[in-house]
């Protein structure tokens, strides 16, 4: 306080022997047009530059009341023995300790402050029922979208039996797609062609805790050849943006895909289009032989 009144104290006096002193010699002087321009600069500029100054030691006694009353908010409000009723009077009498408020307005804040954590602690309890029936969500979607992949799959070995009967075709349909621990990479399926060539397809399976998935599963697809100087084909579906590269024919042929759980149309007609347009044209290579 008393260093507020030392501060205004000095730029009045200061302004005070200006319009006494200064003031009346420039105006006696001929050119009074540059008296004026030099009393506006001082008001315009030299008083704002000096308050920008002298802002920190203005504003250092409330700066500390601040700090001290946040140091005694937050040893209160972890004071687990203290009800609402109890915490609310302690603030009512920290406002009126440190800011010297009245009662009124001491008890003012103490119900704003409480309305705010209220409404908090709602925000927080209903993001928390919204993850949770997120993570539902995502453990009843996820058999359901493995299915669609693979049933997409089959269908297209099917396809090709009908144009090359002696093609051998193995398939696992009992696996688990999530596992509290020690997640493995699986062989699901696996094709092989006259030619000689074949392909498999491998489930890394996801983890999973009581409610929710941790690690998602993704599904990778490789080949074998007769030709060991060419490099193997292999992409994989998954939940992540994380790059697969993919070669067929001489040169690279690069497919990401990425399986999204959000929403009533997480299998959309374009997932649907790249899954198929990838599984047709590894395998129609492979088959075909055209290495």
């Amino acid at each position: 306080m008393m260093i507020n009144i030392f501060v205004y104290g000095s730029i009045f006096v200061l302004y005070s022997l200006y319009k006494i002193y200064f003031e009346p010699a420039l105006f006696n002087l001929k050119k009074k047009r540059l008296a004026k321009i030099i009393n506006i600069s001082f008001i315009v500029v030299i008083i704002p530059i000096a308050f920008s100054l002298l802002e920190p030691i203005l504003y250092r006694d409330r700066i500390q009341k601040d700090e001290e009353f946040k140091k005694k908010l937050l040893s209160a409000v972890q004071e687990k023995e203290l009800g609402n009723e109890k915490l609310k009077q302690r603030l009512i009498e920290l406002r009126k300790q440190i800011y010297q408020s009245s009662n009124e307005d001491a008890e003012k804040w103490a119900v704003n402050f409480f309305s705010i954590v209220d409404i908090r602690r709602d925000r927080i309890e209903q993001q928390k029922q919204e993850e949770r029936i997120k993570k539902q969500e995502e453990l009843s979607k996820l058999p359901i979208l493995f299915d669609y992949i693979l049933h997409d799959f089959d269908l297209k070995i099917t396809a090709l039996k009908e144009i090359s009967p002696k093609m051998q075709f193995k398939k696992i349909d009992s696996f688990d797609l999530l596992v509290n621990h020690n997640n493995k990479s699986l062989s699901i399926r696996e094709v092989t062609f006259e030619n000689g060539n074949s392909l498999k397809l491998f489930l890394n399976q996801g983890t999973r805790d009581e409610s929710s998935i941790q690690g998602y599963p993704s599904i990778g697809f490789s080949e074998s050849t007769k030709n060991l100087n060419r490099q193997k084909i292999s992409f994989r579906i998954r939940k992540h943006p994380i790059g697969i590269t993919a070669r067929l024919g001489k040169g690279p042929f690069i497919k990401d895909i990425y399986y999204s759980l959000e929403g009533d149309n997480f299998i959309s007609d374009g997932f649907k289009k790249s899954i198929s347009d990838a599984f047709k044209k590894a395998l129609e290579t492979v088959f075909m032989g055209d290495y």
